[in-house]
């Protein structure tokens, strides 16, 4: 089959542009800016359309010329008291592994440092997934792993 369509065939419409593949059309478009009244193509050679060409932004794919959506942490396991980051960072989070009345406090600014998790007395915690409700905490300092009694085989997830 011939590329390109006529619109309404037979009131003479508009021509579109398309490709014939196997006998199915695929209309081409051009990409243009969205500026109101502004028709001014954008062309692979610019920065508004990225190509691999183009200095791929961490967690970019410039094999297959798409952005990765992620979220990159890393983890650590901690069994006593600790740094757990010894910069400031996010905590996006913790799994405790196993527990036995397990009472933890995650500081900010080392053993002495405030607490941004836990409170005075530090929390209890219970096998399973903590998270702050897709956000993820600040620590200007650093953060440090407090575990208070008990024992605790925490997986903090950070970076």
């Amino acid at each position: 089959m011939a590329d390109n369509t006529t619109l309404n065939s037979g009131a003479g419409g508009d021509v579109v542009a398309t490709e014939d593949i196997a006998s199915v059309k695929y209309q081409k478009v051009k990409l243009v800016d969205g500026t109101d009244d502004s028709t001014s193509v954008i062309k692979a050679t610019s920065n508004a359309l990225w190509t691999s060409e183009q200095t791929v932004p961490p967690g970019g794919d410039s094999t297959n010329d798409v952005q990765k959506v992620e979220q990159r942490v890393v983890y650590l396991n901690r069994t006593t008291s600790g740094t757990v980051k010894a910069t400031p960072g996010l905590l996006g989070g913790f799994f405790v592994n196993a527990t036995s009345s397990g009472v933890i406090k995650i500081r900010d600014g080392g053993s002495a440092g405030t607490v941004v998790i836990g409170g005075a007395s530090g929390v209890t915690v219970a096998v399973g997934s903590f998270n702050f409700g897709g956000n993820m905490v600040t620590f200007a300092t650093d953060i440090y792993f407090d575990l208070v009694s008990g024992t605790a085989d925490i997986t903090l997830f950070y970076r």
